[in-house]
């Protein structure tokens, strides 16, 4: 987490919107995904039962649970999104 928090201090707004936009991203794929019919139980046990919690709710539970990857990305993507 530190990691993260030093490339904020150093790229302010430039890596603020990338994480945003990774966000954004995932999230609504997961949802188009959700929407479109795709069964996310397939992906685990924990996506069992969620149909009756709603569309939005579980593509955020879902967007959530790749947050550590979407963290991973960002630290890799920041630096190269500033120098372009």
């Amino acid at each position: 987490m530190s990691r993260i928090n030093h490339l904020i201090e150093e790229y302010g707004g430039i890596a603020i919107g990338t994480y945003l936009v990774i966000f954004a991203t995932t999230f609504f794929t997961f949802w188009g995904l959700i929407t479109f019919g795709f069964d996310l139980s397939s992906l685990g046990s924990w996506f069992v039962g969620l149909p009756e919690v709603g569309t939005l709710a579980i593509a955020y539970a879902a967007t959530k649970l790749t947050q550590p990857l979407r963290i991973a990305l960002c630290i890799v993507l920041i630096p190269v999104v500033h120098r372009y």
